[in-house]
């Protein structure tokens, strides 16, 4: 058994063994409740009866959206592998085609990969199979493999 010091009900601490033993006199009056051994600090105990203290749900932080960065247009190129690469440059669909001369335009100097339109395009590259299940979200890190 354990003696507990409690406080309206509320186990404030506990000592195993006799108070007596551990703590000055005057302390160790306040050790004055035995309780079952698994009573634990924060647990209730009335009337005999001990009441474990709730667990709280564990909070989880909200991390932060990740955005994706701007990179130049080389290195978004850089982003895809050869045969990707090669796949667009071949391709004669009018999305992929437009997409190119976008990225080929001398005023082209950089690629926000947070827009919509370049995560859209991604998906199309996708649906047309020149990127498998998975790329674009490899892309979008802006990290090259």
């Amino acid at each position: 058994m354990k003696y507990a010091w409690i406080e309206n009900t509320v186990i404030r601490d506990l000592t195993a063994g006799d108070p007596l033993d551990v703590f000055h006199p005057d302390i160790a009056k306040l050790f004055d409740t035995q309780v079952p051994d698994e009573a634990e600090s924060g647990d209730t105990f009335t009337d005999g009866v001990l009441t474990k203290k709730p667990i709280p749900e564990p909070v989880i932080p909200e991390l932060p959206a990740v955005v994706p960065p701007t990179v130049s247009a080389i290195q978004y190129k850089m982003l895809f592998t050869s045969a990707e690469r090669i796949a667009a440059k071949k391709s004669t669909d009018p999305v992929i085609m437009d997409l190119q001369d976008l990225l080929n335009d001398p005023r082209t100097l950089t690629v926000n990969l947070a827009l919509k339109s370049i995560s859209d395009s991604l998906d199309y590259m996708t649906a047309i199979k020149i990127l498998a299940p998975g790329r674009k979200a490899e892309i979008l890190t802006g990290v090259p493999k």
